[in-house]
């Protein structure tokens, strides 16, 4: 039950940040299809771990939430930086 409250949160918050009608979007099914369900490469080098997403519709809605500009710091990761890049 935790866990899927968290989830509901965590849908809520991304739909808010990218904002375009999905901060009040009705299913987390519509958030995840489009916003979530995304196939990426993923590189990883001393220093960072690249996610380079496929182009697809909804990318630019990503893009102007400043997503690409994510920088979080993985400690678990030898303390690696995550970036997004969208192609």
């Amino acid at each position: 039950m935790l866990l899927t409250i968290i989830a509901s949160s965590l849908y809520r918050l991304l739909g808010a940040k990218v904002g375009n009608g999905y901060e009040t979007a009705k299913s987390k099914l519509h958030i995840f299809r489009d916003l979530v369900n995304a196939t990426a490469n993923l590189g990883i080098t001393k220093n960072e771990i690249i996610a380079h997403f496929h182009k697809r519709a909804h990318n630019p809605q990503l893009i102007v939430a400043d997503f690409p500009n994510t920088d979080i710091r993985a400690p678990w990761l030898q303390d690696r930086r995550l970036r997004i890049k969208f192609g």
